[in-house]
């Protein structure tokens, strides 16, 4: 099997192959940036994906099914023209078109390689459970030629992607490298280790993302050009609104260069043109990038109380090729070396390298000493993981944690607990947070979302005050399974086995 790294990404998804000792793009080479990661629904029945979705979009952006990712936690997709489509079916097609298109590369540039895929697939920072587990059904479920799926080898966090991939060029040995990936609908920070001897393995040493990114530029400046459209022409046509979007994200890439750009839009005969620059963008979008500055100061901060030095600063992502972002981190680090690296296909070319190191079918949940000896990278689990109890004589609801943030990965954690009354089954709620827990060891409730709902059916009635053991595990592929003993004959009884519900983040 082909392994390969997939970056699914707000705006585009890039797969890449190790060929040797160098990565591959295997995207169409009219895609330089990445395949559109856009869902276009056909109005006379089916839809369009990539850039013939793009292309479709043109004449009916009300159709368009735009960053996708980012409703990860919505059922459907509400479009422009008020009907809508289920968000697990846009991912899962654009993600399975991504990959088909992988194959094809692989098949007429490598000839040797085989058709059979195996993929690594990264994630922002800030992804919970759920939706990293609906990437990572997308992938398993992806229909390639001959009707085959891949198989899910990995999944990993998109600013530590990155920085296996920088490290496999410039290895940096004993440094530390603060990530800064500014993508389409996320930042995430990620402090990575390049060990003395500049080979693996890396070591993760801290990660944060927030939800922010280049479509959150885009939405405001569309809504600057909209303004200055009223004030010039009085008016405009309504079906103009939604195409001012794609000009917005035209105009934003146009400025990275430029201090000026043109905007035009078209209307039967009419024309619709106004003038918008740097200093405009830069004005309407201020509060967007104090949003980044914060982020970024507080993770800074975080890692200063640690006593982790920043020796090097590395921006990945798209929206870091904006000069304003560029120049506030470099007022944030001064006397740093910074550079932007290949700002487009880092994550996509890091995991690919990652995918390299996994073994097939491998243990995901505890690692022998030869697999340990191959190591790429440590990878560390970006949320904590918990139970809820009821605490104290008012019975305030709260959640225990079990994996904290920051474990080493994989990791896991028992829960155990005493029958209340006569029970034939075991009802369970898992949470997740970023929240710290308090003096007690307690994280409120209002901090956490809840994950998944678990209920294991005994078969018999079990006195009251026995004891249950109850296990969460957090694999390296980052997934959350939990694993439930038989109070009676303390047989596991896997996840598979128990009734359970998954929550949308």
């Amino acid at each position: 099997m082909a392994k390969i790294g997939l970056d699914f990404g707000t705006t585009y998804s890039f797969a890449s192959f190790l060929n040797g000792d160098s990565v591959q793009p295997l995207v169409p080479h009219e895609c330089r940036l990445g395949i559109p990661s856009l869902y276009f629904k056909e109005p006379a029945g089916g839809f369009s994906v990539g850039m013939v979705a793009e292309h479709r979009g043109k004449s009916r952006p009300d159709m368009l099914a735009r960053s996708p990712k980012q409703r990860l936690g919505n059922e459907r997709i509400v479009l422009s023209s008020g009907e809508s489509v289920p968000t697990r079916e846009v991912i899962g097609e654009i993600v399975s078109h991504a990959l088909k298109c992988a194959q094809v590369r692989l098949k007429r540039d490598y000839p040797d390689a085989l058709e059979d895929l195996q993929v690594v697939v990264s994630y922002p920072v800030s992804f919970g459970n759920n939706r990293k587990a609906i990437i990572a059904d997308a992938v398993k479920n992806a229909v390639l030629s001959g009707g085959r799926h891949p198989e899910l080898l990995g999944m990993l966090p998109e600013p530590v992607a990155a920085a296996i991939e920088y490290f496999g060029m410039a290895p940096d040995p004993g440094k530390n490298i603060l990530i800064c990936d500014l993508g389409g609908g996320t930042y995430d920070l990620a402090l990575v280790r390049s060990v003395s001897s500049g080979k693996p393995p890396y070591e993760v040493l801290s990660q944060a993302g927030i939800r922010l990114g280049g479509d959150d530029w885009d939405l405001a400046l569309a809504a600057l050009i909209e303004e200055k459209l009223v004030e010039k022409y009085g008016s405009i046509p309504l079906r103009l609104t939604a195409k001012i979007l794609q000009e917005a994200n035209f105009a934003k890439i146009w400025l990275s260069d430029s201090m000026t750009a043109q905007v035009s839009l078209e209307h039967g005969d009419d024309i619709f043109d106004i003038e918008i620059s740097r200093w405009d963008f830069e004005d309407c979008t201020s509060g967007l990038l104090g949003d980044l500055v914060e982020a970024t100061l507080d993770f800074k901060e975080e890692n200063l109380e640690k006593k982790l030095a920043i020796d090097k600063v590395v921006l990945v992502g798209g929206g870091c090729k904006m000069p304003m972002v560029a120049k506030a981190i470099d007022g944030m680090f001064p006397d740093i070396d910074r550079r932007l690296y290949n700002p487009e296909t880092a994550v996509s070319f890091g995991a690919a390298r990652y995918a390299v190191a996994l073994e097939p079918g491998g243990e995901v949940f505890q690692i022998s000493i030869q697999e340990e000896e191959r190591r790429l990278i440590t990878l560390l689990s970006t949320h904590t993981i918990g139970i809820r109890y009821y605490v104290g004589r008012t019975n305030t609801l709260k959640v225990k944690p079990i994996i904290k943030k920051g474990s080493r990965l994989p990791a896991s954690g028992v829960v155990e607990s005493s029958t209340v009354g006569k029970t034939s089954f075991n009802e369970f709620f898992v949470y997740e947070t970023t929240a710290d827990e308090d003096e007690t060891g307690w994280v409120d409730l209002d901090k956490c979302k809840l994950v998944k709902k678990a209920r294991f059916e005994y078969g018999r009635e079990v006195p009251e005050g026995t004891v249950t053991r109850d296990e969460l595990r957090l694999g390296l592929d980052s997934l959350l399974e939990i694993c439930v003993e038989d109070p009676v004959t303390k047989a596991k009884v896997e996840e598979s086995v128990l009734m359970h519900r998954e929550v949308a983040d």
